[in-house]
């Protein structure tokens, strides 16, 4: 009864718990890389644009390009397309001399007499004096009232595998992303493509401030192996990209650049486009010619900290970390935004009722009364025994009476494991039974309840899918595991467990030593092996290997 009556106060608390939990669900890995990443990634703008009045009829001629780039170093170094700042990469003269040719060319075809000439020298001399020129080189950042001007620091080729070329804007403690290496990536990849898509930008119809927010696309890599005319590699992708996207990074599903948008086939009458990107081997030399290195720095650090704790549901942590990275760099894309989340989550939970003082009272009065009844339980049958002994001591009876039990520390003499060809080392009689134990997995969710899976076969599948699962996981604590997470196979005495069902990669990734298991070769599980489901500690299922016969030996 009282069990009962505990469990009557208890649960409205727990459903509670409960109702909080299923309200702060986490999001996906691909989502958090794109929080992480957004940041680096910046917009560019290069080019000139000159107008002239000529018999009452305004000429005007813009040439440039709008792109996308990203930060390799916190001082300011960028990378982007050639292309992208082809139009100013001889200053401002050249460009404005251009312009004026253009628009030389221009009346020169409505008025056929004109000398051209003579034409272009009045408009470079008007242009000049009456501000009818426009000189632009410049990179977004959000938060700034002024673009960035930037200078350029290395110079590529446009077009093909040397479009790459690194500028400088004038900043500290910018948000880095790093380079990875291109040869690794294989067929299908998943990967995420970030820039500045100029479709996205809808004209007048969205907001001034729109023109700061980043597009983030998944995508897949769709061949490894084509070539350019000079043989260069290029990396064709199955991914969202357009007008304003070169530049931008294409990263692995470690948050890591493996290429760069740089050019696209295009199909007008089916509307087909299919980006390509710049392997990393060509930006990595770039970024050695233009005196720099890729690190991350410490706002990188803090920043992923901050997003960590808020994920968590520690949200005055997360605000205090996302407050040093404004303070390190005010133009950070996100911040602003998640301080503000991180303040209205303070204020919602102020206002919710809190449990804890109930669950602890709750949960002490069940342990003191728990106590008392073992104690009093204790006397009984001890009493109860002794009353026993006295009443049947003369008439024992084989039914009734068990034989005296004489404990003794004895001495076994060590055990050895015997292989067919050697004498390994000496172990006691405990550890050679644990030696012919199955091998096995377990899993524990965050409640505790603990799974396990006996391994004898050649392949097992973990995952909520009653009918692809070799384990039951349908019941309440285990929805970080995807439909289908992960696959065994038995490899020599243990086994290789990959992510996911070998098509799709599981939600919440399968993690070890803080980093996720590789998505093409998986990892060579080994006794004591621990692996943990999903980041959140609060919302986590931790495998465990256990292979008896394949422990190292100790001697």
């Amino acid at each position: 009864m009282r069990i009962k009556l505990a469990a009557f106060f208890i649960a409205p608390a727990l459903i509670q718990a409960q109702m909080a939990f299923a309200q702060n669900s986490q999001p996906s890995w691909n989502q958090k890389l794109g929080m992480f990443s957004k940041p680096s990634v910046v917009r560019i703008g290069a080019g000139c644009f000159g107008k002239y009045n000529y018999n009452n009829k305004y000429y005007s001629f813009t040439d440039g390009a709008v792109g996308s780039g990203y930060f390799v170093n916190p001082n300011g170094y960028i990378v982007t397309n050639a292309h992208v700042v082809e139009a100013v990469k001889d200053g401002k003269d050249k460009c404005k001399e251009g312009i004026s040719n253009k628009l030389a060319e221009k009346i020169k075809a409505d008025y056929p007499k004109v000398d051209e000439k003579n034409i272009q020298r009045q408009i470079y001399k008007k242009v000049e004096n009456d501000g009818d020129f426009q000189f632009y080189n410049y990179v977004l950042l959000a938060n700034s009232e002024e673009p960035f001007p930037f200078e350029t620091k290395q110079l590529g080729i446009a077009g093909g595998n040397q479009d790459v070329t690194i500028i400088k804007i004038e900043t500290k403690n910018a948000p880095v992303l790093k380079l990875g290496d291109s040869d690794k990536v294989q067929l299908l990849d998943d990967v995420l493509v970030i820039g500045y898509p100029t479709a996205a930008d809808l004209g007048f119809e969205l907001k001034t401030q729109s023109i700061f927010e980043a597009s983030v696309n998944e995508g897949k890599i769709s061949n490894k192996n084509k070539k350019l005319q000079n043989n260069a590699s290029v990396l064709q992708l199955d991914a969202q990209a357009a007008g304003g996207s070169s530049g931008s990074p294409v990263l692995n599903n470690q948050g890591e650049v493996v290429g760069m948008i740089t050019l696209a086939g295009t199909d007008k009458d089916k509307g087909a486009f299919v980006p390509f990107a710049i392997p990393t081997g060509a930006i990595q030399e770039s970024i050695r010619r233009s005196g720099t290195v890729n690190e991350q720095g410490v706002i990188d650090r803090l920043y992923r900290e901050g997003l960590e704790l808020y994920w968590k549901q520690d949200y005055k942590g997360a605000k205090t970390k996302f407050e040093a990275v404004k303070g390190l760099f005010p133009q950070h894309s996100e911040i602003d935004q998640l301080i503000r989340d991180s303040e209205q989550k303070i204020a919602d939970n102020w206002d919710k009722t809190d449990y804890t003082p109930w669950l602890i009272a709750i949960g002490g009065f069940l342990a003191g009364t728990t106590a008392v009844l073992l104690f009093v339980n204790l006397r009984k049958q001890s009493r109860s025994k002794a009353a026993a002994s006295t009443e049947y001591a003369e008439y024992p009876t084989p039914d009734t009476v068990e034989e005296p039990r004489i404990e003794q520390e004895v001495e076994s003499p060590p055990l050895q494991v015997i292989t067919p060809s050697r004498v390994s080392h000496i172990y006691r009689p405990a550890t050679l039974m644990s030696s012919l134990q199955t091998t096995y997995v377990e899993l524990k969710n965050p409640q505790g309840v603990v799974l396990k899976l006996n391994l004898q076969g050649d392949s097992y599948r973990i995952g909520r899918d009653r009918d692809w699962s070799d384990i039951d996981l349908t019941g309440s604590g285990w929805n970080v595991i995807s439909w289908h997470h992960a696959v065994l196979n038995k490899e020599g005495e243990n086994y290789r467990i990959y992510d996911g069902d070998g098509t799709k990669l599981s939600t919440n990734r399968i993690w070890i030593n803080d980093r996720p298991i590789d998505s093409r070769e998986g990892h060579l599980l080994k006794d004591g092996d621990q692996l943990k489901i999903g980041l959140d500690p609060e919302n986590q299922v931790i495998l465990t290997y256990s292979n008896p016969a394949n422990k190292e030996s100790v001697a």
